[in-house]
Order: structure tokens, then sequence, then C-alpha cells
């Protein structure tokens, strides 16, 4: 597996993660009795990206007829710090080593495929670290840890996630995009999750109001990088299921099936990712540089 592939797989599981680091958002003050499904689950929404930090547990099932068997398979666990907009994950990617083949199971054990990733998203950056033992060993350097910056990764590709990060301050997709919800949602029931009685709606979030629900000076910027988005994965709504605590407003749990284009190629990616554990206390240290390996230049073809 070359370092090209890696830096691929790295991305997009960055991409797939970055569910939940909170999002500067105005709440609504209009009564749970007196607003409608899509309004509610905006609120909560707002409500839940709004909390100082929150613990997620993560799994995501990439589809497609390409892929080795068919499919990818990714778990992830860990902490989400709203406040910095940073987090911390540990990253299970040891189904790989059956999944891929001898290509994964040369460079290592199932262990060996099971990490850490952490993300930076303060400030408009969108860096991404990650520490797997299977890499450490064909990286140069030594180093237990690799860097991307998906800004320049994403301008590489023809998206500008530059203005997409600088303009929403964090990753937290999965959540925000629900205040992108049209007004067409279904109430599907009540279900329990982790032992919190919730109730599970069916959303059709539209990619297109999200422009105009950030504030009116980032509106041009945001309306860029969605059309940036759209184009390059062909998407401009998708379902989502949200599952919303009944007592506490907040999102317990998402679900999503994303079906994307790429390169002539149909693949599909099934997310489902649960949120608990808010306000509890998360510091995410960041890799100092002597124990890092940047590589973005890799990533883009600009370096060697």
């Amino acid at each position: 597996m070359g370092v090209r592939l890696i830096a691929i797989i790295g991305v997009a599981t960055a991409g797939l993660v970055l569910a939940g680091c909170g999002s500067s958002s105005t709440s609504s003050s209009t009564p749970p009795s007196q607003v409608g499904p899509a309004q509610l689950i905006s609120s909560a929404a707002v409500k839940s990206t709004g909390t100082p930090s929150m613990k997620t547990d993560l799994t995501v099932t990439m589809l497609s007829s390409k892929l080795p068997g068919g499919r990818i398979d990714l778990t992830a666990t860990g902490a989400l710090d709203n406040t910095n907009h940073r987090m911390n994950m540990r990253l299970d990617m040891s189904k790989l080593v059956t999944q891929f083949g001898g290509a994964a199971a040369a460079l290592g054990t199932p262990g060996e495929w099971v990490g850490e990733e952490i993300g930076d998203f303060g400030d408009g950056r969108a860096i991404m670290y990650m520490r797997l033992p299977a890499l450490a060993k064909v990286i140069p350097g030594g180093k237990p840890w690799i860097k991307m910056d998906l800004n320049a990764i994403g301008s590489q590709a023809g998206i500008d996630l530059s203005q997409f990060t600088q303009f929403t301050n964090d990753p937290s997709r999965m959540i925000d995009w629900l205040r992108a919800a049209s007004g067409d949602v279904t109430t599907i029931g009540t279900e329990k999750v982790d032992g919190v009685e919730t109730t599970h709606y069916r959303a059709t979030v539209d990619l297109d109001k999200y422009p105009d629900l950030v504030p009116a000076e980032q509106r041009d910027a945001m309306r860029k990088a969605i059309d940036s988005l759209e184009k390059t994965t062909h998407v401009t709504e998708f379902p989502m299921h949200v599952w919303v605590g009944k007592d506490d407003g907040l999102v317990r749990k998402v679900s999503t099936v994303l079906t994307q284009t790429i390169q002539g190629q149909t693949v599909n990616v099934v997310t489902s990712e649960r949120f608990y554990d808010f306000g509890s206390q998360v510091d995410v240290a960041l890799p100092s540089d002597d124990q890092v390996t940047d590589l973005t230049a890799l990533a883009t073809g600009t370096g060697g």
C-alpha cells in the first residue's frame, strides 16, 4: 500500500469522524410545545453543539464494488472539545487487514491498525494527526504521528475547505447539518439510546439551505464552499435519522447513508454516531512537533 493510498484512507477517515466538535450557533427561544419536528431537531442541533464537550462512538462503512471485498469498515470512539474545537478519537482500522488482504496484512497485525486520531479545527484550521503503528513502520523518520492539512489537500482536490472550516469554526457536520433539515420531517417513534428516552425522526438535509443559517457576513463564503462541495460530491441533499432526548433536547444519535460518485464509481458511505456525556471534562493535547511527520505534500502530490 503506497503512501498516497495511506493518505487517501486517512483523509476519508478524517472526513467521516469530523462529526462533533461544537458549533457556535444561536439557540432558539421558541417553547418546544410550539415548534414542529423540523424546528425541534434544528434546536437540538444548536443545543448539542453548544455544549462544552461530548463523547462519541462512530461506525462507518464504505461500500463500493471497487473496494476489496466491496467494503471498508471503520470504528472510532472518543471525545470532542467543542470549546477549543478539537477532537481525540481511538481509531480501529483492524478490519483492513482482512478486507484489503495481503497489501494491508503485509504492514502489520490487526492490532497495529488500531491507533489514535486528533483533530485541530480552531480559527479555520483543519489539521489531522494520526498515530497508527502500521503506518509508523513505513513512514521515513520513525516518528509515531503523521500530520495532514485538510485545507491544503481539499484545495488540491478542488474543495475550498479553508472557507468551510473558517466559517463554521469546527467540523460539527453530522449534528450541525440538522439545522438545514427541510420541513418534511417524519416522526418514527420513541426509542431508548444508551438508556435515554428519545424521539426518532427522519429528516432530509438540504445543503442549499445551510449558507442562510450562518451569520450574514459569512454567507457568501459559505455559499461558495457549499457549491464547491456539491460539484465535487454531486450531493445536494441526503436523508438523515436523528434521535433526540425527550427530556434534555440533546441529539443522542444520528445515522445517514451518503451516495457519491467518485471518478465514475458509486460509493455508499453508511455512518452511525452516538453522543453522550455532554459537558464532561475533555483535554485534547496536540502531538509535539518532534513526534510528527507531515504528509501533506505527499498527499497533494507537491512533494516527493
